[in-house]
């Protein structure tokens, strides 16, 4: 469970780091404190977070895209997270402003703003 992978050796995304703040908010969705996680390591580059957790340092979170290498590869293993939301992330549509939008954008603005 996660209760359970939790209590092991944690290797976890520097401050600021989106995959940090999407694994604390799941963390959190499970009622997991926080403050008692075993951090053995924060770390902002993930190549070397894929290449500690091949060694054996600790367990990491992180997308299947970043991992899919070391995956294939059979250096480490890849768990998914059930029967969670996968909610906590924002996107955001961005356009030049200098550049008259088209109007199938404004049809798609209407539609994705109206949306429930």
């Amino acid at each position: 469970t996660l209760q359970q992978l939790v209590q092991e050796p944690l290797i976890m995304r520097e401050s600021g780091s989106g995959v940090k703040h999407n694994t604390e908010l799941i963390l959190q969705a499970e009622h997991i404190d926080l403050e008692k996680l075993n951090i053995v390591a924060s770390i902002d580059n993930i190549e070397v977070i894929k290449h500690l957790t091949a060694q054996g340092i600790g367990t990491a979170f992180m997308s299947k895209i970043a991992a899919e290498d070391m995956i294939v590869q059979g250096r480490i293993l890849s768990f998914p997270l059930e029967n969670i939301p996968h909610q906590y992330r924002h996107l955001y549509l961005v356009w030049n402003k200098k550049i008259t939008k088209p109007k199938l954008l404004d049809y798609f603005l209407e539609h994705v703003l109206h949306a429930e």
